[in-house]
């Protein structure tokens, strides 16, 4: 009987001690998961902090970017200044460098020592120029590893570059750069509560450390190493936590989360010594709740997991919320910093835009009043609400577009306040399309009203400037006239033949200077004068002038500009030329003069030409008459055309015969300046 009551006892206690080992061993297991999880949120609640403080240096660098203006004359000067204040801005931003693909332009810190004005060539050499050229081919962003280069910078850094566009808004000509502390990310890796035993560490890409909790200071010897291989071997089997041995050789449960914006990662670890504490703590907890369960039934052990259950999903629902909150002031203290607005507009597969973000510093900036302006519509009740009448069409063509191929948009146009004032806003956007075909742009706004205005006023002084040139040239020409003319009168009034062919030559050459003006004042260019039209006009006054119907001028000339320095030169030398021909390879007969129409020779022909070389430019002319003699190769328009061609640094060669004479005249290309 009691060894049967003793059996009935054990039958009782038995499904008891049963659930209360199997409470044992779940709540084991639930105890570890959840301590994987806790260090997951933890790991990406910190990439989230750093990947708003990346967004931040960014978001810095690509406003200066936008504000470039290389292709104007002061571009890179002022580009200097507004990268010196933004460095003042940025106490953890070591030096800013501009760099085409192959070499820097201006290097702020050297600068700073020794002037901007310092030879390129003798700047440092760039960091990592395949990096630059990658920026410059893909038009995107580049963030570096971490740095570690103690004849540049005594502490490890870091670089971020983004592409500089200047003429052509769709292509990268310059990239600009800058060096950020390591230690500069330390602050913001800590989170607000991080708990006893924890560590936080980031790392770039190429697996090393960057900065981490744990560090002695900004040169701690770790920063810059190389993280241990079986942090790599995590990285290839993704899951919540997984061991990784540190770099003093402890035990860790790790667990990483990738900042995608960086190619950077953020781990969350915890030591093995304190994974073994908590979960004997939780056994010795489990236990007694099991005896517990044992003396109140099994009932209580059931709403005692729902309790637990309960509270784990509040605990999860809660880290959410709170790293939700924490990335939203650190995004409104970016936001407050920046020279504009950050905003987030979204077009709904239904057609209506709504702006679920707009920085309140942007809406103070751009005086673009509260929400009421930003209720969701479509595309164009949006556009006649904040967009100026003159620019609303190109607006939402741009929109359109964009949220068609997904490119990024980067355009200026007006918006309008709620007073009705119009402000200039440079605006650069990049898309992405959730999977509801919902379109997302971030986009970052600058208010480039002074610009406008300074570009304007630019624009009035070139146009002022054009005037004034077209009046000058206008004026020179009217008084070569007025001199050709008063030459024309003494020319009539002298008796001796030869002098009144000397004052005919210099008629000849005074005209020649006049036509080049005259095509300065008619052109729409003031810098280039068509030196193949100057040519083929010149031919046709001489072939007139001289009246030798027997003798004909061909002109053949490639399409070259030039500047005025080098054309009055070629104008010269070819009315020098042609009429050495006239006078030489075909002289007139002696019972009358060239204007009479005498050939002693019969017919013959003058060739001139003009040839844009690979090395230069190529003036020839080329007779088929007598050839020259010693004392007319020595003559004043050889001394003239060899002293011309000298002012154009261009070299004079004369092949001469029985069949006709070639004069040749090459110019370099640096000095005619096509």
């Amino acid at each position: 009987m009691a060894q049967r009551a003793y059996l009935s006892f054990i039958a009782a206690l038995l499904p008891i001690l049963t659930f209360s080992a199997v409470m044992v061993f779940v709540l084991n297991g639930f105890q570890e998961h959840n301590l994987a999880r806790n260090i997951q949120d933890g790991a990406r609640a910190a990439a989230s902090a750093m990947d708003v403080e990346i967004t931040r240096n960014l978001s810095a660098l690509e406003a200066l970017a936008l504000g470039a203006r290389l292709d104007e004359p002061d571009g890179v000067e002022r580009l200097f200044a507004h990268a010196r204040d933004m460095m003042a801005a940025h106490p953890d931003w070591i030096n800013v460098v501009l760099s085409d693909q192959d070499r820097p332009v201006f290097n702020l810190m050297h600068g700073l020592k020794h002037g901007l004005s310092v030879d390129p060539s003798s700047l440092p050499p760039l960091l990592d120029p395949d990096a630059m050229r990658e920026v410059i081919r893909t038009g995107q962003p580049v963030v570096s590893g971490v740095i570690v280069e103690p004849d540049r910078y005594p502490e490890p850094f870091v670089s971020f570059r983004v592409p500089v566009r200047s003429g052509d808004p769709r292509r990268a000509s310059h990239v600009l750069a800058v060096g950020i502390r390591a230690w500069a990310f330390h602050d913001p890796l800590k989170l607000d509560e991080l708990q006893s035993g924890w560590s936080l560490c980031l790392i770039d890409g190429n697996l090393r450390i960057i900065t981490r909790t744990v560090a002695a200071g900004p040169l701690d010897r770790d920063i810059g190493r190389q993280a241990n291989p079986t942090l790599a071997k995590g990285l290839e089997q993704p899951q919540e936590a997984f061991p990784v041995r540190g770099l003093e050789g402890a035990e860790y449960l790790t667990s990483v989360n990738r900042i995608k914006r960086a190619g950077w990662f953020v781990t969350a670890s915890v030591p093995f010594a304190v994974v073994g504490r908590t979960n004997r703590l939780n056994l010795a907890l489990a236990a007694g709740s099991g005896l517990l369960a044992l003396a109140i039934a099994a009932g209580l052990g059931t709403s005692l997991i729902a309790s637990i259950l309960r509270s784990h999903a509040a605990e999860a629902r809660l880290a959410s919320l709170e790293a939700q909150q924490l990335a939203e002031r650190r995004l409104n203290r970016i936001a407050a910093d920046i020279p504009g607005a950050i905003l987030r507009r979204v077009l709904h597969p239904d057609g209506r835009i709504s702006f679920p973000y707009f920085s309140e510093g942007g809406r103070s900036l751009l005086n673009l009043g509260r929400d009421a302006r930003f209720r969701p519509g479509d595309i164009e009740e949006v556009a006649e609400r904040l967009i100026a009448p003159e620019d609303r069409q190109c607006w939402i063509e741009a929109i359109r577009r964009s949220a068609w191929t997904l490119e990024p948009i980067s355009m200026e146009f007006r918006v309008v306040s709620a007073e009705g004032v119009k402000t200039w806003i440079r605006s650069i956007a990049r898309p992405h399309r959730e999977q509801d075909g919902t379109v997302v742009w971030d986009a970052v706004a600058l208010d480039v009203n002074d610009l406008k205005l300074t570009q304007a006023e630019l624009e009035l002084r070139l146009a002022e400037k054009d005037t004034l040139l077209r009046e000058v040239h206008h004026r020179v020409k009217n008084n070569l006239q007025a001199i050709w003319g008063v030459i024309q009168v003494e020319r009539s009034r002298l008796s001796d033949a030869q002098a009144r062919d000397r004052l005919e030559v210099i008629g000849h050459r005074l005209s020649v200077l006049g036509a080049i003006h005259q095509q300065l004042y008619a052109s729409d260019n003031l810098q280039r004068i068509d030196c193949a039209r100057n040519l083929e006009e010149l031919g046709l006054r001489l072939a007139d002038l001289h009246g030798r119907d027997g003798i004909s001028i061909m002109v053949d000339a490639d399409p070259v500009l030039c500047d005025l320095d080098t054309a009055l030169p070629i104008g010269l030398i070819a009315n020098e030329l042609i009429n050495n021909c006239y006078r030489h390879a075909f002289p007139a007969c002696a019972c009358g003069d060239a204007g009479a129409g005498g050939n002693c020779g019969g017919g013959g022909r003058i060739e001139v030409s003009l040839r844009d070389l690979d090395d230069g430019i190529e003036l020839e002319v080329t007779d088929d008459g007598a050839g020259m003699t010693q004392a007319q190769s020595d003559g004043i328009g050889t001394i003239i055309v060899q002293a011309l061609a000298g002012q154009i640094d261009g070299r004079v060669s004369t092949v001469t015969g029985a069949t006709g004479t070639t004069v040749t005249v090459l110019i370099p290309k640096f000095s005619a300046q096509t």
